[in-house]
Parts: C-alpha cells; sequence; structure tokens
C-alpha cells in the first residue's frame, strides 16, 4: 500500500455541551474574575482574620469566612490565538470538574484546595490564586499548548505538548493537529501514559518537537505552507536509533488534492537534527513553487537542499485513491 494512503482516520464525535465559562490571557495565562458581595461584609471577614488563616478557618463559622464564590461562573476575557475551537473545549472539559463548588474569600483552606486542583491538570504548568480586595480573586495559569495527537479507534485519545506532554482530550477531535503515525507492533501503550508527564517513548518526544518545529519555523515562514497531517516517527524505533545523524521522521502533507504527500524530514532541530530548520523550510518552498499544492506528488525529501527535485516521487493517482 502506498505511504499517501495512509491519511489519519476520521475524528471521533464532539464534546458535550459545557457551561463553564473561562478566561485566558495572553501568555498562556488566565484571569478568573470571582463576583463577590458587599465590599464591607469582605472587610469585616479581613479583620477578623488571625495568623494562622489555615487553623483560623476550621475554627470561624462560614459566615467569618466572607463571601461563598461559585468557582464555575467566570467572565471571559482574552483569548490567545491559539486557543480556539476544539482546543478550548478540551481545556474547558479538563478545567469544569475542578471548579465546581465554592470558596469563600477569606477560606485559606478551600483556596489552597482550588489551586492544588487546577496545578493537578495536565494543561497547567502552574497555577496561582492572589485576594484583590474588595471584591474578587485574581487566578493566574499557565497553560501547555497541544501540538500534536494520537489517534485510537478513530477518535483523538491522547494530546501531546512541544515536550512530549501527555494531556487529556476530553471528548475534544483536535483535528487542526497533525496525527503521530504509529501502527501494529510500533502501536503506542497509552495505558502506560500518565497524564500530565512526559512520554516514556522517543519516537513520541521525537514527533512533538517535529511538530512545534514545524509551526514556528516553517508554516511561519511562508503562505502556502502544506498543512502537516501525520508524523511517522517508527524509525526511530528500530536501526537508527542509536546514532541520531541517521535516525528519521517522516512528515505527511496535505496535497491541494486531498492526498498526502510523505517527506523525510530528519529530527527536529532541538533534538540534534543535522538539517536546520530554515534548510526545510526553503526546500519545501521551491517544490511548492514547482508542484503548486503539493499535487501530483507522492514522496520527498526536505534535507536535499541542492538534489531536492531528485527525490520527488509522483504520485499516481488512480493507485493513490
Amino acid at each position: 500500500m502506498s505511504r499517501a494512503n495512509r491519511a489519519p482516520p476520521p475524528s471521533g464525535s464532539g464534546p458535550a455541551r459545557l457551561v463553564l465559562r473561562v478566561v485566558v490571557v495572553a501568555a498562556f495565562a488566565a484571569t478568573l474574575w470571582f463576583a463577590g458581595p458587599r465590599a464591607w461584609r469582605i472587610v469585616e471577614a479581613r479583620l477578623g482574620a488571625v495568623a494562622s488563616p489555615a487553623a483560623a478557618a476550621q475554627k470561624r463559622p462560614a459566615a467569618a469566612q466572607g463571601p461563598s464564590v461559585a468557582t464555575d461562573k467566570l467572565a471571559a476575557l482574552e483569548v490567545p490565538d491559539w486557543l480556539r475551537g476544539d482546543l478550548l473545549r478540551a481545556v474547558l472539559a479538563d478545567f469544569e470538574p475542578r471548579l465546581r463548588g465554592t470558596v469563600a474569600l477569606m477560606d485559606e483552606v478551600a483556596a489552597s484546595q482550588l489551586q492544588a486542583r487546577l496545578r493537578a491538570s495536565p494543561f497547567v504548568t502552574g497555577a496561582t490564586l492572589e485576594r484583590r480586595f474588595p471584591d474578587r480573586f485574581r487566578l493566574r495559569v499557565t497553560l501547555r499548548r497541544p501540538v500534536a495527537r494520537w489517534l485510537e479507534g478513530g477518535r483523538t485519545a491522547v494530546l501531546f505538548d512541544a515536550d512530549g506532554v501527555a494531556l487529556s482530550p476530553g471528548d475534544a477531535a483536535c483535528d487542526e493537529l497533525p496525527q503521530i503515525a504509529l501502527d501494529g507492533a510500533a502501536a503506542l501503550d497509552v495505558a502506560a501514559l500518565r497524564a500530565g508527564a512526559v512520554a516514556d517513548d522517543r519516537r513520541i518526544v521525537a514527533a512533538c518537537a517535529v511538530a512545534a518545529e514545524w509551526r514556528d519555523a516553517v508554516v511561519a515562514t511562508f503562505q502556502d505552507a502544506p498543512r502537516l497531517r501525520a508524523i511517522d516517527p517508527r524509525n526511530l524505533g528500530y536501526a537508527f536509533v542509536a546514532d541520531p545523524r541517521h535516525a528519521q521522521v517522516l512528515v505527511g502533507l496535505e496535497s491541494a488534492d486531498g492526498n498526502i504527500a510523505w517527506f523525510q524530514h530528519g529530527l527536529a532541530t532541538v533534538h540534534g537534527g543535522a538539517i536546520d530548520a530554515a534548510t526545510r523550510a526553503e526546500v519545501l518552498r521551491k517544490v511548492v513553487e514547482l508542484r503548486p499544492g503539493l499535487v501530483g506528488v507522492e514522496s520527498g525529501d526536505l534535507r536535499l537542499s541542492n538534489t531536492w527535485r531528485n527525490s520527488l516521487v509522483p504520485g499516481d493517482d488512480a493507485a493513490r485513491r
């Protein structure tokens, strides 16, 4: 079977409707504003605080801890460009159970538990909570950005960030992200993954670095860059794994006629690849100029700055469809 036929399988169904409204501000930070009642009640609660807020919270009646705030009632402010569509839904699906219940403004225990619940999210690298008197909390959350996905049974089973950290997709398909192509005996052991931890699989880590490099150093360099549909790092698990100079990664690029053209990519530059990202981007630009939309191209090699033409393999449309 031609490599061009190995397109990622169709994604699963969309997520259930969420009532949660979230705030995510630039630089992967979210600011959540908790509405409170009259300022005098909050000031009164603050004046009643003692040296050990956590111990006092256990002894004070609930009214003395300030107003109770429903943690799932949030206002929407500003969202970074990458957090849209299914990626946003994936984050919301993970946050929703962590933001259930209420937090009294002066309840140190409940506030600490809220921070701990958010920090336990695989999407979160840091969360800080500040009281802003007279009537609000400010919560800043630093997020991991997914760059690739793993499919099982036709649905997205795991998301990964640029470092290969495993993230839960919820029910979000995240079709905009490239699929990591591993099958048969080389398939990924999803049960062995720990959410929030780097995958213990060199192929996954290499594929995620390639996905991040493609986004930052290839797509950003010219307007007509083909979409990265799949990354095949299987060669890393076999004969060439001991020598990174020869270990290879293939990238599957979407052509304008709906097929996938497979190109030799090598390792990502950050993982010791001998070819820098700028060279790969320049070779791809020349290929696209010669073959607009990659129509009629089955495979090629992005590592060959001078002999890239010789590596192009024309596709047999009848066989590839």
